[in-house]
């Protein structure tokens, strides 16, 4: 409530600033005519001042003229002419007389309007005057209403950042709560669908195998996850996984199966994903794909660095390795010395299987992965068998 007096109050004094600024510049207007109407006054009276000495000359000279006259009337050879001379001269004094009246009726209306307009301006000033006396007395109680308002501001924003700080700490507690219990039951949703999971992808035809006829036969119902394998030496036999993807399948919806278990990482599991297969069944493509369809390899690291994203409260570093089982030898595929490995053994260690002695890189984007997967394709064994010949 003090609040808002203090705001009203302030208004009102800045509406009586305004109306005061504009009365003075209403008042220096009126002045600024003033002037000008002196000035042109001034120039009036002048000019009437040597009207009026003009007239003087020549009432002084008509005098003269009626005295030379009367003296010329006593004569009797000059009365006539001496009286109309003296007619003239009363004419002309008469003629005088008027003009000077006229002018002098004039200087005197010029003096009365200017006094009238001073007079106006003078009770203007006046008026002037005790609007800026009052408006000084209200900047005097100013700066006491600007520090009590501050002060009353002050206390407002402890108070409103009390409440703010107060209504954000329940929020991130109750933000922390609530991912926690999603954590934990999107976790047990991973493990209701089994710690271990055993998936199934056919390869579709492709130019090698176009005469040969399709062996894989699936039910109707594509809810149905089995699958009959019928071989060319007859007979047939049936399978069932946790998921099958047929021919059509493409490379995002086998990740999308998979991709749970890459957030699941995030929440401190461990997670492994493999494929398992003989020679030409493509597990080269559905693991590491192509730059146009990328594979599991890509998106999985892709997504896990999406997920490390959003979690801005929590500071992950993501690390990588690769390596090769080949002939029961391990070998590191991105090792900067290629030549003079030493000899990998695995181990148990604190968190598992651990291969001390593996090259490990820090990864921050989905470039680096690429670089490590073009170093280790280079390193890769390559042998020949009936499957590839």
């Amino acid at each position: 409530g003090l609040l808002k007096e203090r705001k009203a109050h302030f208004d009102e004094v800045s509406s009586q600033l305004e109306a005061e600024k504009k009365a003075h510049a209403k008042t220096k207007e009126n002045v600024k005519k003033l002037m000008e109407f002196k000035t042109k006054a001034v120039a009036k009276i002048k000019h009437a001042a040597r009207n009026i000495s003009i007239l003087k000359e020549r009432d002084q000279k008509l005098q003269a003229m009626v005295k030379e006259a009367n003296k010329k009337s006593k004569s009797n050879s000059e009365g006539e002419a001496a009286k109309a001379a003296m007619n003239a001269a009363n004419a002309a004094l008469e003629a005088t007389s008027k003009a000077q009246q006229k002018t002098l009726q004039s200087v005197i209306s010029s003096v009365s309007k200017r006094k009238t307009a001073l007079s106006a301006a003078a009770a203007s000033c006046k008026g002037v005057k005790q609007s800026i006396g009052a408006v000084k007395k209200m900047l005097g109680d100013l700066p006491s209403a600007v520090l009590d308002m501050e002060d009353i501001l002050m206390k407002a924003f402890a108070a409103r950042d009390k409440i703010m700080s107060g209504a954000t700490n329940k929020l991130l507690k109750d933000y922390k709560r609530e991912v926690k219990l999603r954590r934990k039951y999107f976790n047990e949703l991973q493990e209701l669908k089994g710690n271990i999971r055993v998936y199934c992808r056919v390869r579709p035809i492709i130019g090698r195998d176009k005469n040969s006829p399709v062996c894989v036969k699936f039910p109707n119902d594509k809810d149905d996850m089995s699958m009959t394998i019928r071989p060319a030496e007859g007979g047939s036999v049936s399978y069932e996984f946790e998921q099958i993807f047929r021919l059509d399948a493409t490379q995002d919806q086998v990740f999308k199966e998979v991709s749970g278990l890459v957030t699941s990482v995030t929440d401190g599991y461990n997670v492994c994903i493999f494929a398992y297969g003989q020679t030409g069944s493509g597990k080269t493509y559905t693991m590491q794909g192509n730059k146009e369809n990328p594979g599991i390899y890509y998106r999985a690291i892709q997504h896990l660095f999406d997920v490390c994203k959003e979690r801005k409260n929590v500071n992950f570093d993501v690390q990588l390795s690769l390596l090769e089982i080949y002939n029961d030898n391990i070998k590191d595929l991105i090792s900067p010395k290629e030549d003079s490995q030493p000899k990998l053994v695995p181990r148990e260690g604190r968190n598992g299987i651990e291969v001390p002695g593996l090259t490990i890189r820090s990864i921050s984007d989905i470039e680096d992965v690429r670089r490590a997967m073009a170093l280790g394709i280079k390193h890769r064994s390559v042998g020949e068998t009936k499957m590839n010949k």
